[in-house]
């Protein structure tokens, strides 16, 4: 069993998650168990579903020809992706 804090956790949670595949975890927050990463489920998973990390922000944008779009479908192209963005970024 190893115990880390939740400060160490935001500091290093790829080794944590690696730390978790071969031994329970215990993070600790103001000095109590706060959560338990177990060997058999995701750690990097359950670290999410606790709200203590995010997932990556990655967008996947298509290539456009240029050549074949016209000036209406640029336009809505345009404003799909204004109405795909999040206000976070």
């Amino acid at each position: 069993m190893t115990m880390v804090t939740l400060t160490e956790l935001n500091q290093h949670p790829s080794q944590v998650a690696r730390l978790a595949e071969t031994e329970p975890v215990h993070i600790r927050r103001y000095g109590r168990s706060y959560l338990v990463l177990h060997r058999e489920d995701d750690p990097l998973e359950d670290l999410r579903a606790a709200g203590l990390i995010r997932p990556p922000k990655t967008r996947v944008f298509e290539p456009v020809d240029h050549h074949v779009l016209n000036h209406d479908a640029a336009e809505a192209a345009y404003e799909d992706f204004l109405s795909s963005r999040s206000l976070d970024d």
